[in-house]
């Protein structure tokens, strides 16, 4: 669980040996849907960003669209919308920018993955190439590293 610091880059230690750095501004987007109210739908996106191996950077995050479907207790993120924005800027970098995974919110304070995420994040995310994954909760976040079908809780790195 990582208290957020919305004016902060969050540095994460990656199993691979390196550091996943998830910028400022991707942060202040995220904690903007905070599920903080009942009346509240769950939200969620990806993330892109670049692969240093072994580290990598997450630089932009794609925001709810409008065909998602969303509930208090769930989302579903329809493609279109957010790949759309991952096509543009793998374009616009000339290959450098990419996909490296996917977020949601969680209605509690102190998120945990829920067996469906798992399920969802084993049969939709690559099992070639490791994805990042984080639930947004009221106080904490979340984050994970899913490689091969597994995902394993991050350690936050102080420098």
């Amino acid at each position: 669980m990582f208290v957020p610091d919305a004016k902060a880059e969050l540095i994460l230690s990656n199993p691979a040996g390196g550091l996943i750095v998830v910028e400022t501004a991707v942060l202040q987007t995220l904690h903007k849907y905070r599920q903080l109210h009942h009346r509240q739908s769950e939200q969620g996106g990806v993330f892109v960003g670049e692969v240093r191996s072994p580290h990598i950077i997450i630089t932009h995050v794609s925001e709810p669209g409008p065909y998602d479907r969303a509930s208090r207790f769930g989302f579903v993120r329809k493609k279109q919308h957010h790949q759309t924005m991952v096509d543009q800027l793998w374009r616009t970098s000339g290959g450098y920018l990419t996909y490296l995974g996917e977020w949601h919110t969680h209605p509690e304070s102190n998120p945990l993955p829920s067996a469906t995420d798992l399920s969802s994040w084993h049969k939709g995310l690559s099992h070639t190439r490791p994805s990042i994954v984080a639930i947004i909760g009221q106080n904490t976040d979340w984050w994970g590293y899913c490689e091969n079908g597994c995902c394993e809780a991050l350690k936050s790195e102080s420098l």
